[in-house]
């Protein structure tokens, strides 16, 4: 009996050695696994440089990867902020500094041109068209060779005639007719007589405003004052002239004129026949106080 359980004895502690060195086996490294000493590593294995390795080999172990690079750097940034900004890592350079020149100067302006002389205007010439009524008196004598025969009193007259002509600023010339329609003497005179005369005048301005005008009209004429029976057939030279007076133009187309008087001197070279001074020049001084209106085209 003694014997049998030794030998199931010595069976047990061998399958205990066996299990445990298998168990043991099972926790040490293989090739190329780390280690810090040979029992670290398989049977068989060696450790070398920390890495379980076959002794039979050459093979010699592997070193550990490198390490990875660095990280690049940041990139510059500027962290804008009330005031100058920051610059976060190498600022760049300054641009460089760019000098201006200063502008070239304008040019001098152009001289002004020279003023041009005031050219003279020629008045438009305007036609016109009237009539003259005047009231006065007649004066009038005889001229011989060695004396002179004049009336004391004077005679009433009448006039009445058509007036026509051109305008141009303030020259006037007129023609006045008086068609049978001067009564130069109502004393005297068996009737009226034919009356015309020609005329410069020229209106010197004395006011303008607004709508209104007023202007001295001083007139020289020359005509002939002859009435075949009522004259006793003998024709008058004529001279007239206006040298006091007023013009008024209340509108452009109107103009009054007033007579203070218009001046009239009638002359013939023989006595008129019946006046019982044969061979004598008759002298006729005529006074007219009136107006004349004219419309101006």
């Amino acid at each position: 009996m003694v014997p049998r359980a030794a030998f199931v004895f010595v069976v047990v502690v061998v399958t205990c050695a066996a299990g445990g060195a298998s168990a043991d086996e099972s926790d040490r490294g293989g090739v190329g696994e780390s280690c810090r000493s040979r029992s670290d590593c398989v049977h068989g294995l060696k450790c070398i440089a920390n890495v379980c390795v076959k002794p039979s080999t050459d093979q010699q172990p592997q070193p550990p990867p490198p390490p990875p690079p660095p990280p690049p750097p940041p990139p510059t940034a500027t962290i804008e902020e009330p005031g100058p900004p920051i610059i976060v890592g190498t600022p760049p350079p300054p641009p460089p500094v760019k000098h201006k020149e200063p502008p070239a100067p304008a040019p001098p302006p152009p001289p002004p041109p020279p003023p041009t002389p005031p050219t003279h205007r020629a008045a438009p010439v305007r036609p016109f068209l009237g009539v003259t009524i005047g009231v006065g008196f007649l004066n009038g004598g005889y001229a011989f060779s060695d004396s002179v025969s004049w009336g004391s009193g004077a005679d009433g007259a009448l006039l009445f005639a058509l007036r026509f002509g051109l305008r141009a600023g303030r020259h006037e010339i007129a023609l006045e007719v008086a068609p049978f329609t001067d009564f130069y003497d109502l004393a005297v005179a068996p009737g009226p007589a034919f009356e015309a005369n020609a005329s410069y005048g020229y209106l010197v301005p004395l006011f303008a405003g607004r709508g209104l005008s007023i202007a001295w009209p001083l007139r020289f004429g020359l005509g002939v004052l002859a009435g075949a029976d009522n004259t006793s057939d003998v024709a008058f030279f004529e001279v007239r002239a206006d040298l006091l007076g007023l013009a008024l133009e209340p509108s452009p187309h109107l103009e009054i004129e007033l007579h203070l008087p218009s001046f009239r001197y009638a002359v013939t070279n023989g006595a008129m026949p019946g006046s019982g001074f044969d061979g004598a020049t008759t002298h006729y001084l005529s006074f007219f106080f009136g107006s004349s209106v004219s419309y101006l085209f």
